[in-house]
């Protein structure tokens, strides 16, 4: 997990300084979709682990619900940023949705390399219910 929490800061630091760089309404959209982006994924990722350390054949489902979770929140933000002219002030919704995406699949990708650790999950984990030795189904 430290190494998706540094993905997300690193991601987070570069819209930062992106959007302070840019300045003005389109840099208030990195900054906005930056931040969400990197936020959102990460809480997916940790579901995700959580899930594979305490019921590991659920884990395709936590992917999916992990995945909702981005297109929503990428949906919510570009219509607020698009629709609602206070919002729209405050933020370009276009900027919003390209550093939301390029953040959210940074953090996602190395959140898949702590997903793929070998001591995360118990080898039996698709065998069915664990038994003891010599305990029959």
């Amino acid at each position: 997990m430290t190494r998706t929490l540094l993905a997300t800061s690193l991601c987070i630091a570069v819209g930062a300084l992106l959007a302070w760089r840019m300045g003005g309404v389109v840099g208030r959209g990195v900054l906005i979709g930056a931040v969400t982006g990197g936020l959102v994924a990460s809480v997916g990722v940790a579901l995700q682990l959580k899930i594979a350390r305490t019921a590991p054949k659920r884990l395709m489902g936590a992917m999916a619900v992990a995945f909702c979770m981005k297109l929503l929140a990428a949906l919510l933000g570009a219509v607020t940023l698009r629709f609602v002219p206070f919002a729209a002030s405050r933020g370009d919704w276009e900027s919003f949705l390209l550093s939301f995406a390029t953040c959210a699949v940074i953090v996602m990708l190395v959140g898949l390399l702590d997903l793929m650790r070998p001591d995360l999950v118990p080898t039996n984990a698709g065998d069915g219910p664990l038994l003891n030795k010599g305990e029959q189904a």
